[in-house]
């Protein structure tokens, strides 16, 4: 009976062990998401940047980026970027949850500046797939 009872307990000691080690690898692996998805968007948002800065134009944006006039950028933004040095992008919360990248770059030829913003509420970020799975 003792050889019964040991091996129950290591068994559910097993088990214990097994779920431990498996939380542990998904919230690594999810970590590593979130860090290499705003690595990514920030890394687009310069490589675009610097396309528009060279071809002084800003056809051919994609839908989740669009480009601020200096009039349209509210006080939090203006303030957060003076901080950042040109093309440096920054992440900015919205009033609706989402997160934005911005960045703040110059035409090369007359050096004006323009602002860049990447609304990740419009793009399919880990966040929305995984909040969409968590409601339905």
């Amino acid at each position: 009976m003792a050889k019964k009872c040991l091996a129950s307990i290591l068994k559910l000691q097993w088990w214990f062990h097994t779920f431990l080690t498996s939380l542990f690898f998904i919230a690594v692996t999810f970590f590593f998401l979130f860090v290499i998805e705003d690595y990514l968007y920030e890394k687009q948002l310069i490589d675009i940047s610097n396309i528009v800065a060279q071809n002084e134009s800003i056809k051919g944006l994609p839908a989740h980026i669009q480009i601020v006039t200096t009039s349209e950028i509210p006080q939090a933004w203006i303030t957060q970027l003076a901080q950042a040095a040109l093309n440096e992008a920054i992440e900015i919360d919205n009033h609706k949850g989402n997160t934005i990248h911005l960045i703040r770059s110059q035409f090369s030829d007359n050096k004006e500046e323009f602002v860049l913003a990447l609304d990740t509420g419009k793009t399919n970020s880990v966040w929305d797939i995984s909040d969409k799975h968590y409601v339905n």
